[in-house]
């Protein structure tokens, strides 16, 4: 139900806000003819004919070319609704019609084939709405000014062709067009409407072109089997559950242009393995990622303009090659996350002080300035504009009003407590909870602590410590520098 709601809402907006309503329909003083074989009833224009109504039997259909003496132009809104509208098996549509009205072969769930003329300009909100029986749909070159949803619901649809000068593809185009797996969108094409691929359960690949700078929300919701999807350069926002359920979805490409992913973008895209990002790692961290984004933190993340990592062992005596933090600390270092205590010295056994951790993740983020706090202890440079942020940012809080305690070190519990709140500022996920049942010190976690302790375990963030064939989570025990870029690494690389 949760989904449906979802989905209507989404397509109310994709045909009420993207794309204009075309009305077609035709004034109720305006005089009715019927056909002399009784099939058609229509309107007489000055320009000619428009279809306001079928009366037929159904069948192979072959729409008249003229009606009244006149030539038929249009086929008015909701013309085919009728209960023959059932049997109908095919459409050939003449030459001359210009306009399909909204609507206008709404749920002729029969229809196998339509054939549209090249002089047709424009085609309205949903005009072969559950057309269900339909498998392939080829729009006329001419056909640009298109309404939303004009083949939703048509299940059966497997290929389409659209204009080549296509430039926006109406909201909800292809909603729910569960067997569709071919489509190649025009060179040119500048937007893709919300919902346009909702639920095209499918649909395995689509390239989108390099002129598309918009993608609206849940253009691609539900398309359970799309396996790889590359977002062009010039798009700078992703909507709203964009790609939202693409359960199969593995390698997504990230352009450089890109400055937020918007609410629910890559929810339960649970498989995503690897985020090709066309800038830097620590962009990537700083850009804006509303919540229910949790895939994207889980996975790979490639940079293109990435440095060349550093081989810390060639500038830290103290760290070796076989070191079990190597790797961490060859992260933390190329980034320029954590630096050595001296040139040559990492001293991974040291323990970790409140303004070290602070001062990561405040480089992580930029290194904003957010004025001064009242603490009074704050004497060195290289952390004092760090503390104000996260003190502004309640990331961490003070031991007293006045006092930081910036060289104070930091707890495992801490540790985790200030992971937990970053997290949350930075809209990671943070609702997942794993039991400390199984931990024999668990009593030992403060409560200030529990919440982010059992967050931190379900999310990998710690794994805990062994003691004598026992796994401990060793709340109060304090961090060491190798032990922190480890975790760090777990969460930012």
């Amino acid at each position: 139900m949760k989904r449906l709601f979802v989905f209507v809402l989404v397509f109310f907006l994709a045909v009420s806000s993207v794309v204009p309503t075309l009305a077609r329909s035709y004034p109720a003083s305006a005089e009715r003819y019927v056909s002399s074989d009784g099939e058609w009833e229509y309107v007489l224009l000055d320009e000619g004919a428009a279809i306001s109504k079928y009366c037929g039997e159904g069948g192979d259909l072959v729409i008249p070319g003229t009606l009244g003496d006149k030539p038929v132009v249009g086929i008015g809104d909701y013309a085919f609704e009728c209960r023959a509208s059932e049997q109908i098996r095919s459409v050939v549509v003449p030459e001359g019609v210009r306009e399909i009205g909204e609507r206008a072969f709404w749920e002729c769930t029969s229809i196998e084939s339509v054939t549209l003329p090249d002089t047709v300009t424009s085609i309205g909100n949903e005009a072969f709405y559950m057309c269900s029986s339909l498998k392939s749909f080829k729009f006329p070159e001419s056909a640009l000014d298109l309404g939303s949803g004009i083949l939703s619901f048509c299940t059966s649809l497997r290929s389409v062709t659209l204009p080549s000068g296509m430039k926006t593809l109406p909201g909800a185009t292809f909603a729910m067009c569960h067997s569709l797996t071919d489509v190649e969108l025009p060179e040119g094409l500048k937007r893709i409407g919300g919902s346009a691929f909702n639920e095209c359960m499918s649909l395995k690949s689509i390239r989108i072109p390099d002129t598309v700078s918009e993608i609206f929300g849940a253009a691609f919701t539900y398309c359970f089997e799309l396996e790889s999807i590359e977002i062009p350069e010039g798009v700078i926002q992703l909507y709203d559950m964009t790609f939202r359920k693409c359960s199969s979805l593995r390698t997504v490409t990230l352009p450089s242009t890109l400055n937020l992913i918007g609410p629910e973008a890559f929810d339960g895209c649970d498989n995503l393995e690897e985020v090709i990002y066309k800038k830097t790692l620590s962009t990537w961290w700083r850009m804006p990622k509303m919540g229910g984004n949790s895939p994207l933190y889980k996975a790979k993340i490639v940079c293109a303009e990435d440095p060349e990592t550093v081989d810390s062992t060639s500038v830290f005596t103290d760290v070796s090659r076989d070191s079990w933090f190597r790797e961490s600390v060859d992260f933390m270092y190329t980034y320029g996350l954590m630096k050595g205590i001296s040139d040559r010295s990492f001293a991974p056994e040291a323990k970790t002080s409140r303004a070290m951790l602070v001062t990561i993740l405040w480089r992580i983020e930029g290194s904003p300035l957010y004025g001064e706090s009242e603490f009074t202890d704050l004497t060195d440079d290289w952390y004092r504009d760090a503390v104000n942020w996260a003190y502004a940012k309640g990331i961490i809080k003070g031991i007293s009003s006045t006092e930081f305690c910036p060289n104070e070190p930091l707890s495992r519990e801490q540790i985790v407590t200030i992971m937990y709140r970053y997290s949350e500022l930075i809209n990671y996920d943070v609702r997942p909870r794993a039991s400390l049942d199984s931990f024999p010190d668990r009593e030992q976690v403060d409560d200030y602590a529990v919440a982010a302790m059992k967050w931190a375990i379900a999310d990998g963030l710690i794994k805990g410590t062994v003691k004598d064939g026992y796994v401990y989570l060793d709340p109060l025990g304090e961090a060491t520098r190798a032990q922190v870029a480890a975790i760090l690494q777990r969460r930012f690389s």
